[in-house]
């Protein structure tokens, strides 16, 4: 790069094609700047057309991008991290509902039911669970009152040996 303009205007004469990148200083200006430029040669005219601009002009919208990128970025993570937090809560909560119920049922309370849940696997898995436990209560009634009935039957018979024993005697 020149700093006094000439020698970028010579490589461009030369080159007739492609890109550079130089420095400038505008009249008033204290420092250089980077400036690219990108040329291309107009055989028909014996021209090389140039069009220029400083590098942070270019840069700068993708500054502003890389900006916009990491904000989307950050703010996707948090809302995942957010869904993820509430899908794992509404997952430990159903399964400890669910383990809740069977402690419950395995302590012979066999009235027990979950609250309806939403058509998911979790809702699934209740309706199974409050099925389950409703034929469990179904059958446990059905068997205290067959036992009831054979406790009857054995006392009946036990009254009945008893009035035949006392006649044979």
């Amino acid at each position: 790069t020149a700093q006094d303009g000439q020698q970028f205007i010579k490589e461009m004469c030369t080159r007739k094609n492609g890109q550079i990148v130089y420095t400038w200083r505008n009249p008033g200006e204290k420092e250089f700047r980077k400036k690219l430029a990108v040329f291309h040669y107009l055989p028909e005219f014996d021209w090389v057309v140039v069009a220029s601009s400083y590098e942070e002009e270019f840069y700068e919208p993708l500054r502003y991008l890389r900006h916009i990128f990491l904000f989307v970025f950050v703010i996707s993570l948090i809302v995942l991290f957010a869904l993820t937090i509430g899908y794992a809560s509404y997952i430990v909560n159903s399964l400890d509902r669910l383990i809740r119920g069977f402690t419950s049922g395995s302590a012979g309370d066999f009235s027990v039911r979950l609250p309806g849940a939403a058509r998911d696997e979790f809702g699934r898995l209740t309706d199974g669970f409050n099925n389950f436990m409703a034929r469990l209560e179904e059958y446990n009634r059905s068997l205290r009152e067959e036992v009831a009935h054979r406790k009857e039957a054995e006392e009946e018979l036990r009254v009945r040996e008893s009035y035949l024993s006392s006649i044979i005697e």
